[in-house]
């Protein structure tokens, strides 16, 4: 039988019309360094070749802004081909405005391989993403980070209103302590039940946040509020 498999590239690629190649597309993509870094770190780390092309050269655009399109070859014909960078991506929080599968021969003929962030040239020659190296960018997502994430105790008071059947007030006010300590404390440790979330009645309480306050754990606390414990 004869191979369907064809080399593509000096570094010895195989390409293969059953094979899958799913292709990321970015719009403004010199503002998506870190989304395109994400992409090309994992599918390199699960050893898939990679390549890329804009949308210009594909096709005319007229007055449409062009797009760069990141393709991902998987040498398999499995339906999940892929699935494994697509899922480590989003794990990641990594984002991207169209996702398409690719034809073999696109991927062929458009297709320039990619070994780091640099080898990304505009359609001109320049380099898209100017002095970058893989290793360079920071961590592959579209949102800030913060740079050292830190445990923190957030001291908090609520106020709310909470309807209670008693003969006076010391006793409505005696009955709602218990019932909210006691709700509490249950949903705690094993959660509530229907019924018991009923008796509560969260549902048709109004609670409004009064005072918050964040200390950096394991700091002891310094004059934390003066709060009613339930």
């Amino acid at each position: 039988m004869a191979s369907h498999e064809l080399p593509s590239s000096g570094r010895g690629e195989q390409l293969n019309p059953n094979h899958s190649y799913t292709a990321y597309i970015w719009d403004l993509a010199e503002t998506r360094q870190n989304a395109v870094a994400a992409l090309l770190e994992q599918a390199q780390g699960f050893g898939y070749p990679v390549r890329y092309w804009w949308l210009s050269e594909a096709m005319e655009l007229r007055d449409a802004p062009d797009r760069l399109i990141v393709c991902v070859h998987y040498p398999s014909a499995s339906e999940d081909a892929g699935m494994d960078v697509y899922d480590a991506l989003t794990e990641r929080g990594v984002r991207w405005d169209d996702l398409e599968g690719a034809a073999m021969e696109e991927y062929r003929q458009l297709g320039k391989p990619i070994s780091a962030l640099a080898d990304i040239c505009n359609t001109d020659g320049t380099v898209l993403f100017p002095l970058s190296t893989l290793e360079d960018t920071l961590p592959a997502v579209d949102e800030p980070l913060e740079a050292n994430p830190k445990d923190f105790l957030v001291y908090y008071s609520l106020s709310g209103l909470l309807l209670v059947h008693a003969d006076d007030e010391a006793g409505a006010s005696q009955k709602g302590n218990t019932a909210l300590q006691a709700a509490v404390k249950k949903m705690g440790e094993t959660g509530l039940t229907a019924e018991e979330a009923s008796q509560v009645a969260l549902n048709s309480t109004e609670v409004v946040i009064d005072t918050v306050e964040a200390l950096e754990w394991p700091q002891e606390p310094t004059n934390p509020p003066d709060n009613e414990t339930l």
